[in-house]
């Protein structure tokens, strides 16, 4: 059983969280929507917070174990980056059990980073490989929270990618669990799934990108990836999947489903 926070009854929602967080970065949307009417649940994805690194099994089987074990049947997915392809994986190994998919800043497969993106990575991966984890979380804090973000939602981040590091550390043992999407790219766009695709409008151009492009969630294909873009215990290579997502203006597209038609049928702006 993953660790997870609960509250509210309703529709189900269960909430995904970034590979620079764990849980706790749902503390606040929590109640707003179990006041809404919904069941809520945020867990911890296997090697964050409170959940221990899970080996070769893969995060979105862990999720719908979760699911099983909670004596939930069917569930709206919300996630964010990484937590945002987990998302999309579950759907895609049980679409009956996913009423709906959120996913915010979440990463198309056929990304190749950007000079920005790149910098963040390189920069997180030197400070491990020379065994300082401070210079680590440092880069990270510095990658995924904006300038003028508050002091505690930085040290926040600090926290939990702190003990992201902690949990993995040795745990990357290279063996990889089979990904669905990987497998059948072009399943994504079968999938018959309502759709909420997000982005910050301050988040990297890679993810501004994916969501303002109506064919990036339809037109998925095989591409090459490092070893190191895989799924793996690895912080830094989950972080692969997605980024720690942006703040303040947000742009959202509303699509009926995955598979349903190539252009948005909404645009909103909104602000937080």
């Amino acid at each position: 059983m993953l660790p997870h926070d609960e509250a509210g009854a309703g529709p189900v929602v269960v909430l995904l969280h970034a590979g620079v967080a764990d849980r706790r970065m749902w503390s606040q949307t929590l109640p707003a929507l179990a006041a809404a009417g919904r069941r809520v649940i945020a867990v911890d994805l296997p090697g964050f917070g409170e959940a221990p690194a899970a080996g070769a099994t893969a995060p979105w089987t862990a999720v719908l174990d979760a699911l099983d074990a909670l004596g939930v049947e069917r569930a709206a997915l919300v996630g964010n980056s990484f937590g945002g392809a987990v998302a999309l994986r579950a759907a895609v190994a049980a679409p009956e059990r996913v009423t709906g998919l959120v996913l915010v800043s979440a990463p198309p497969v056929t990304l190749d980073p950007s000079p920005q993106l790149a910098a963040a990575w390189e920069a997180e991966e030197a400070a491990l490989a020379a065994g300082d984890v401070e210079a680590a979380v440092a880069s990270v804090v510095e990658a995924w929270t904006l300038p003028d973000a508050p002091a505690a939602v930085r040290e926040l981040v600090a926290v939990m990618q702190r003990r992201a590091f902690e949990l993995q550390e040795g745990h990357d043992d290279g063996r990889q669990p089979a990904d669905p999407v990987d497998e059948d790219p072009a399943v994504v766009g079968r999938l018959a799934v309502p759709a909420l695709v997000a982005v910050g409008a301050r988040d990297m151009p890679d993810f501004l990108d994916a969501a303002r492009e109506p064919g990036t969630w339809r037109r998925w294909r095989r591409r090459r990836r490092s070893p190191a873009s895989s799924w793996s215990s690895s912080p830094r290579r989950r972080e692969r999947q997605g980024s720690g997502g942006g703040s303040g203006a947000a742009t959202f597209t509303v699509c009926e489903t995955l598979a349903s038609r190539p252009a948005p049928s909404t645009t909103v702006r909104t602000t937080s």
